[in-house]
């Protein structure tokens, strides 16, 4: 889908945008660093709430390298 103020796209399965700008880059051996500006931010009503609403919120988490996880939707009370 159109993004709202970056010519990239949004992805619309995604509960939640955040819209950037390139302010400036940094080499540091074998990887860049890009700095960046947040120019638009916005999510799915009644996702973010007082707390993660975590059974309707699939989150992917980066774990290292190429991959990647969705955690169990289960909240576990001490």
């Amino acid at each position: 889908m159109p993004a709202k103020k970056v010519k990239a796209p949004a992805i619309s399965e995604c509960i939640a945008h955040l819209e950037c700008t390139v302010d400036s880059q940094i080499t540091t051996g074998d990887h860049t660093v890009f700095v960046g500006k947040i120019v638009e931010a916005y999510a799915n009503p009644g996702v973010f709430t007082e707390s993660y609403d975590l059974k309707n919120s699939r989150m992917l988490f980066h774990v290292g390298g190429n991959n990647f996880a969705i955690l169990d939707p289960k909240i576990y009370k001490p």
